[in-house]
């Protein structure tokens, strides 16, 4: 049976981690080049261990698509076709940004921040690498992380529910 984690210590959780955050944002204009990457480091990972890994946007990419479908018909996918979990925006990104805003984040401004910027999608690691040149120089907005899969050249689509007869028939699985 899957253990439940009240919501109360989820809290506490993301707290820890904004607390963190609000301490290497206080003291990061006093930091050396190498004192802030470990410090950035520590906001970016603290996130994490409170167990926020990502909002699943639904999104698949087609190759990927494929690969699944493929995968589902009981074709091996080879190399760089398998498929991954992807974060378009990444956890450094994330942390980096808001560490060079002027202002330091509500606890709510954060956890915004993060929930609307930390999406996966599913590509193939064909993909997923070609994504990385496009990871770095962007611009944040709402749904910029789209601008990037369109810069590289990846259709992103629904991922249709497999599990269903008629997207069984739909995508010759069956």
């Amino acid at each position: 049976m899957a253990k439940t984690i009240p919501f109360e210590d989820v809290k506490f959780n993301y707290e820890l981690a904004y607390n963190v955050y609000v301490q290497v944002k206080q003291n990061w204009s006093g930091l050396s080049k190498t004192q802030r990457s470990r410090a950035r480091r520590q906001v970016e990972i603290m996130l994490a261990e409170a167990g926020f890994r990502g909002n699943k946007t639904g999104l698949v990419s087609k190759a990927a698509l494929e690969t699944i479908i493929n995968e589902r018909k009981g074709i091996a996918p080879v190399g760089k076709q398998r498929t991954s979990v992807e974060h378009p925006i990444t956890h450094k990104n994330i942390a980096e940004h808001i560490l060079s805003l002027p202002d330091t984040l509500s606890f709510e401004g954060y956890l915004d921040v993060w929930f609307t910027n930390l999406v996966t999608t599913k590509t193939t690691a064909k993909e997923n690498m070609r994504l990385k040149d496009f990871q770095e120089d962007f611009v944040f907005g709402v749904d910029c992380w789209k601008e990037m899969y369109k810069n590289a050249g990846i259709e992103l689509v629904e991922m249709p529910k497999l599990a269903k007869k008629e997207d069984k028939k739909k995508y010759g699985i069956i």
